[in-house]
């Protein structure tokens, strides 16, 4: 009990009490008639058969000019890549994950919106259509992509080689 940081069970609780939630909520809905979509019981997942993950709420400190992130109970751990955050955001939650024996943090940040200088260059608007692809407001076509058609053509060509 006393190796994982007290933030693992809690989160733990809140994904259960959400699963229920939704279940509830959606069990309601199917009585009503108001979906047919079903929403079944959250289920137990079982350690090494689904994806190892964890995650902590408000608690990690980021040093980004050592390229560290601090976690209660793991301490310090490195970053392969310095993160550019503004002074002015708040870490919400850090997901640690494992994928192929390999451990990742994953920071959800919240960053304050820069009002920033209105741009002076004129504005141009795209128009979507069925003879044109795309027609600029200036009146500039631009013709259609054909991936679709060279790609077919490239695989007629191996599937006879073949």
């Amino acid at each position: 009990m006393y190796e994982v940081s007290k933030y693992v069970p809690q989160e733990v609780l809140r994904d259960l009490d959400r699963g229920y939630q939704n279940f509830f909520t959606n069990h309601q809905q199917r009585k009503r008639k108001q979906t047919t979509h079903y929403v079944g019981l959250p289920r137990f997942k079982k350690k090494g058969k689904c994806k190892d993950s964890f995650r902590l709420t408000g608690v990690a400190r980021l040093f980004p000019e050592v390229k560290q992130v601090q976690l209660p109970r793991l301490g310090k751990l490195r970053l392969k890549e310095r993160p550019n955050l503004l002074s002015s955001a708040r870490i919400l939650s850090v997901t640690v994950s494992r994928t192929a024996d390999h451990w990742y943090v994953a920071l959800t940040v919240k960053e304050e919106q820069i009002d920033r200088e209105p741009n002076e260059d004129p504005l141009v608007a795209l128009d979507k259509g069925l003879t044109v692809f795309t027609a600029l407001s200036s009146g500039i076509p631009i013709a259609r992509p054909n991936f679709l058609l060279r790609q077919a053509r490239k695989q007629r060509c191996l599937s006879k080689a073949h």
